[in-house]
């Protein structure tokens, strides 16, 4: 039933330490789902825009093939500093650097890795990863299955956190920065709130806000009458003004000029 749930979903290829990538597989999958086998895992992934279903999948770099590292849509390379897998790592790629970067997420994931060389760092500019040093303790680990759990709309505002430099969080984080994941899905907004009924605004506030002048009531009318009190628009007034002056300009032009046509 797993098989057939995962069919068909974009792949996250994990590819290096096997022990590290059991460890992470664990700690990326959902929690509803228990692990299809030792090296895949259903997971979600998610922002405040979109989810996406996926499939984690692990394997080792000498069982890794041209195919699957060609078909992941994103590619995590796991090695540890202390056991030098990189070069083991490095085999599985073209030796010239790419022309362009890559179309998808490619993070290479040094644990203890605070010894690299420049070289390192260079492949993987030349390769088009994003190097990424951190640890894989327990602590970190559980950081990284609360944040695949927590809900989106709970998160801080906008999808980098500085609190992931430097940490595990930050694959989860480049994760959700993926805007082209196959069959993801639009997450919906909230649905907005009716509109309160809101008293009628008095004369006062009415005039106050749209520019108005509001006159007295008219002689001998209730003081609680309801009907509405007249309001005059100041600047209607002022256009009123305006164009009788021009009316009386026009009209005195008129007149000198016919005195001159009478000379």
């Amino acid at each position: 039933a797993g098989a057939q749930e995962s069919e068909g979903l974009p792949v996250v290829l994990l590819v290096g330490d096997v022990a590290m990538g059991q460890k992470l597989l664990k700690a990326l999958a959902v929690p509803s789902s228990c692990l299809e086998s030792k090296d895949t895992a259903l997971g979600v992934i998610k922002n405040k825009y979109y989810s996406a279903r996926v499939q984690y999948r692990l394997v080792a770099t000498s069982a890794a093939t041209a195919a699957q590292l060609e078909a992941a849509e994103a590619l995590v390379l796991l090695w540890d500093l202390q056991n030098e897998q990189l070069k083991q790592l490095q085999a599985l790629f073209p030796a010239e650097a790419l022309d362009d970067g890559p179309d998808r997420v490619q993070i290479c994931l040094a644990v203890d890795g605070e010894g690299v060389g420049d070289a390192a760092r260079e492949w993987c500019i030349d390769q088009g990863f994003e190097y990424l040093s951190c640890t894989l303790g327990n602590e970190d680990l559980k950081m990284l299955e609360q944040r695949c759990q927590q809900p989106a709309a709970s998160r801080r505002t906008g999808l980098l956190d500085e609190d992931s430099e430097n940490s595990v969080l930050r694959l989860m984080e480049a994760l959700e920065c993926h805007s082209s994941w196959p069959g993801m899905q639009p997450i919906a907004s909230s649905p907005e709130k009716p509109p309160v009924e809101s008293q009628q605004p008095t004369a006062e506030e009415d005039a106050k806000r749209n520019g108005y002048t509001a006159l007295a009531d008219a002689p001998g009318k209730p003081a609680d009458s309801k009907e509405p009190v007249q309001i005059e628009k100041v600047h209607d007034r002022i256009q009123d003004d305006d164009f009788a002056e021009a009316d009386e300009f026009e009209k005195f032009a008129r007149e000198m000029k016919e005195s001159r046509e009478m000379r």
